[in-house]
């Protein structure tokens, strides 16, 4: 049952014995905030690789369109050595976890609790490794108990969970707990779960990956992942608008967004992984598989983030905002296998990394699955991200970035060019190397001898008057 101390007093997960059922399949558990190659083009497509001149004519200073949709190849980057994505040359870093059983002085069961639970490659030892691209293990980690807690269930219900946390570690009088990173309390009836102080405490209803995997989670740092959506999915844990709401992110659990991508392991619901975000927060993503849009159109190959043996990046950050660099987007793709195995399919994924560290899963403009074909358009901050392929064989996905809306201006004579209205590129060339695949190119009248050659699909309009271009 829920106790209403631990809402007021650490506003931490909580497993609601009501709606919980004793299998190993996904629960509905209340949790909130604690501690802190290429674009396939359509059949119709046209391949060109002809300078040829053109006239694009505008009426009454209302753009006709000009649809070019060439196929021609384009290098898509694909990062550095792939090695060192999986933190290869990294001494991983030992997060011992004490794990000390306890039992309420009225209470004398003494459920079977599996130490694999924490030290297998199919309980949270490997979970954590995996995730981490090796660069934590649970090497160390210790099972102890059973102790006896010098209070009943019914007087534990009206603790925090802190607080049972506190007398489980009181009552393990022979644990050096000096030598273990953190606690994990392990009780012996329902009550509660969550966790309190980077300390997770885990009655019998939450002896499976996912719930322990996020518990875990908020002990090395990490807040709740978020969707764009504004909802309150769970407004008795976490009433942030979007809490909870990201179904690729172990930080949502259990409520995933009112979705469910777990899957059925050996210790019950397991999944998903991390996030490109907080993989990047926690420091697991390497440099070098970290891909910076540069502003101009760039094609870009991912390697999915749980296969990082795989060429490519493992996530791309798209800076939008001029004012603050730390706003930005991110880009990564997901494959159903692994730990993801129980999500809905093979996808990329979009991020908002917001000016508050807090990081939203873009569900908005077609989202939150992008697929091949697919384009998230950003009017507003001119960003325009296309996915061209993803092929599963090889773990990768190709993306185009670049911006939703460049002007050029044969005339203009200003020494700031910047592709936008009042300070356009003066070259055809540089628009098109800046425009994004399905974005639009608006050239003020006027003609250029300029050739080009246009290796995307991209609308052209003119703006003003007859542009003429090539002759």
């Amino acid at each position: 049952m829920k106790t209403t101390s631990d809402s007021a007093t650490e506003g931490g997960e909580r497993t609601d014995m009501a709606t919980r059922r004793h299998s190993n399949t996904a629960r509905k558990v209340f949790l909130p905030e604690e501690i802190r190659r290429l674009r396939q083009e359509g059949s119709g497509s046209m391949r060109s690789q002809r300078r040829t001149g053109f006239v694009i004519t505008a009426l009454v200073l209302i753009a006709m369109t000009l649809f070019l949709p060439l196929r021609a190849p384009v290098k898509a980057m694909t990062g550095a050595d792939r090695t060192l994505g999986s933190r290869s040359n990294f001494a991983a870093r030992t997060t011992a976890w004490a794990v000390c059983k306890c039992k309420f002085s009225d209470q004398p069961q003494e459920p079977n609790f599996d130490p694999a639970f924490i030290t297998s490659t199919d309980g949270m030892a490997g979970y954590w490794r995996d995730v981490s691209y090796g660069a934590i293990t649970l090497d160390g980690s210790a099972v102890y108990g059973w102790y006896t807690l010098p209070f009943t269930l019914a007087e534990a219900q009206k603790k925090t969970r802190g607080q049972r946390i506190d007398a489980c570690i009181a009552a393990a009088k022979d644990v050096d707990f000096s030598k273990y990173y953190s606690v994990i309390a392990i009780l012996n009836a329902q009550i509660d779960s969550g966790s309190a102080g980077g300390r997770v405490v885990l009655d019998p209803l939450a002896w499976f990956v996912s719930f322990a995997g996020h518990e875990m989670g908020h002990g090395y740092g990490l807040d709740h992942s978020f969707d764009d959506t504004g909802l309150v999915y769970d407004p008795t844990s976490d009433g942030r608008p979007g809490a909870y709401g990201d179904g690729w992110d172990i930080m949502s659990a259990q409520n995933f967004g009112n979705s469910d991508p777990t899957f059925t392991g050996r210790f019950g619901a397991s999944g998903p992984g991390l996030n490109a975000p907080n993989l990047d927060k926690l420091g697991w993503l390497a440099a070098n598989r970290v891909f910076t849009w540069g502003r101009t159109s760039q094609t870009v190959t991912l390697a999915a983030l749980n296969h990082a043996e795989a060429n490519g990046f493992l996530t791309v950050k798209v800076p939008f905002d001029a004012a603050n660099q730390n706003h930005y987007y991110t880009v990564e793709f997901r494959r159903k296998t692994g730990w993801d195995r129980g999500i809905p399919q093979d996808t990329v994924l979009i991020h908002e990394v917001r000016t508050d560290g807090l990081f939203y899963l873009i569900k908005a403009n077609g989202g939150p699955e992008r697929l091949p074909n697919q384009t998230f358009h950003d009017v507003k901050n001119n960003v325009a991200i296309t996915v061209l392929n993803m092929d599963s064989a090889a773990s990768t996905a190709t993306v185009n970035i670049g911006r939703e809306e460049v002007w050029v201006d044969f005339n203009y004579r200003g020494s700031v060019k910047l592709g936008t209205f009042d300070s356009p590129f003066t070259r055809l060339a540089e628009g098109l190397n800046t425009v994004a695949y399905n974005g639009t190119l608006k050239i003020k009248a006027g003609s250029s001898n300029e050739t080009a050659t246009i290796n995307r699909p991209v609308r052209i309009e003119a703006s003003g008057g007859t542009v003429t271009i090539g002759r």
